[in-house]
């Protein structure tokens, strides 16, 4: 596959070449995965995975956002470098979150290395953890129903290393290790 190397989802050079595109221009960079995963409610999951930018060259405030698409709307949830955290933008249900009006210093990290991620949507909450810290605690409102899709989003060359997804019970509904 031209999108797994070496156990990650990545896009690499060859891959730019062959597009005609020029990787050292500014670019954002999505991995779409669009199906029904079936028997996984957006307000009742986890998801797990490890993310990083592997080439961080003339990218100021490098953003890196996963969003959880479900039948009626999407989430999204960033990440970015030490100092860039003002510009992060949220929205978890029906909940906007400015990064300027917000405490998100614990959504920020040295985005050159993998940085782990894990989403927890239970009993109306919705918690973000970064590197087993946990980030940002908040109140899940207008979520409701099947998972759709999701989307990793970089402002740059942007890798992910592993997703899983789980139900409420801990049951393994997703993996993609990209082997």
């Amino acid at each position: 596959n031209q999108l797994t190397e070496q156990g990650q989802l990545s896009i690499g050079a060859p891959q730019f070449e062959k597009a005609g595109f020029d990787a050292t221009q500014p670019m954002i960079l999505s991995y779409y995965n669009v199906r029904t995963f079936e028997g996984l409610r957006s307000d009742a999951f986890t998801l797990k995975t490890r993310i990083k930018f592997d080439d961080l060259q003339n990218v100021v405030c490098p953003y890196a956002e996963i969003k959880i698409i479900d039948e009626k709307d999407a989430s999204w949830l960033g990440l970015t470098d030490k100092g860039c955290v003002s510009n992060l933008y949220l929205k978890i249900g029906k909940t906007m979150l400015k990064g300027m009006e917000n405490d998100f210093s614990k959504l920020s990290g040295d985005m050159a290395t993998w940085q782990n991620i894990e989403i927890v949507s239970q009993n109306g909450t919705l918690q973000y953890f970064v590197n087993d810290v946990l980030a940002l605690d908040v109140p899940l409102e207008g979520v409701e129903g099947r998972i759709m899709g999701l989307i990793f989003t970089f402002t740059g060359k942007g890798v992910v290393d592993f997703v899983t997804l789980t139900n409420a019970q801990g049951k393994l509904v997703y993996s993609a290790d990209f082997e």
